[in-house]
């Protein structure tokens, strides 16, 4: 797990593993603000899934807004990493849900140590969704092979996001990219997110 926010500039503050470079960027860049803050107060916490390319890992992030930063306008994440085949052949995607929890600064020496996680059968998340737009969705993503596709005013993006992993095969999920919140269009190194 790492955890990113502002110190001197958007940061690892902590994290129970080191990543090559690349991928230390990548998750530095993608665990930042996905845009510019709306002046909306009601800004939720989002997920942002993705590969690394460098290194065996699928990364589960979440943002929230951090009003314990020194300045406004920033973001706390947590970042999950799982090893790309457990990440694969996990039953239900959404059980990790639960280690999402937001980072408490003043107990980051928390998140130097590794999360444990068993994929068992007792994890099985019972996320239902009924969204009037979820079969054009289905259509225009999976049918017509729309990619990037964006979907708009989902007043429940995370369990819409759940589903969704849990709909895709194994390898298609290790090569998946999401971010519900997105203020902006957000790319990994050579391609945008699917979603």
């Amino acid at each position: 797990q790492l955890v990113h926010g502002y110190q001197h500039g958007h940061e690892l503050l902590s994290g129970s593993a080191t990543l090559a470079e690349e991928d230390a960027q990548l998750v530095r860049r993608l665990s930042d603000l996905s845009g510019i803050l709306p002046a909306s107060p009601d800004f939720k916490p989002y997920l942002t899934f993705y590969p690394l390319s460098s290194s065996r890992y699928y990364v589960v992030a979440k943002s929230w807004l951090d009003d314990e930063a020194v300045r406004s306008g920033c973001v706390i994440t947590l970042s999950l990493l799982l090893h790309e085949e457990q990440w694969a052949s996990m039953r239900d995607p959404a059980q990790v849900s639960s280690l999402l929890q937001r980072p408490i600064r003043t107990n980051l020496k928390a998140y130097k140590t590794p999360q444990s996680f068993s994929d068992t059968a007792d994890n099985h998340s019972e996320v239902t969704f009924d969204s009037k737009d979820s079969h054009d969705f289905v259509a225009k993503f999976f049918g017509e092979n729309i990619k990037p596709i964006v979907w708009f005013d989902e007043p429940d993006a995370e369990c819409a996001s759940w589903l969704l992993l849990r709909a895709l095969w194994p390898k298609a999920r290790t090569q998946f990219s999401l971010c519900t919140h997105s203020l902006q269009p957000r790319n990994l190194k050579s391609k945008p997110f699917d979603v």
